[in-house]
């Protein structure tokens, strides 16, 4: 199976893994939280698992 992952998405999450935090990760992506939180969303239903712990502070894996 193959994903389809934009460039979008894939940074991020690696702002996401970088801040821990949706809100400092949303900032450094210019976007408002609740459209960072729905870009991850659908990043984590294409790739079929969770990329954090939890909703507010991220322990990406």
């Amino acid at each position: 199976m193959q994903a389809d992952l934009s460039t979008r998405q894939l940074r991020a999450f690696l702002s996401l893994a970088r801040h821990r935090s949706f809100t400092r990760a949303a900032a450094e992506c210019h976007l408002s939280q609740p459209a960072f939180s729905d870009l991850i969303r659908v990043l984590e239903e294409t790739l079929g698992a969770r990329c954090c712990a939890n909703s507010t502070v991220c322990s990406a894996t």
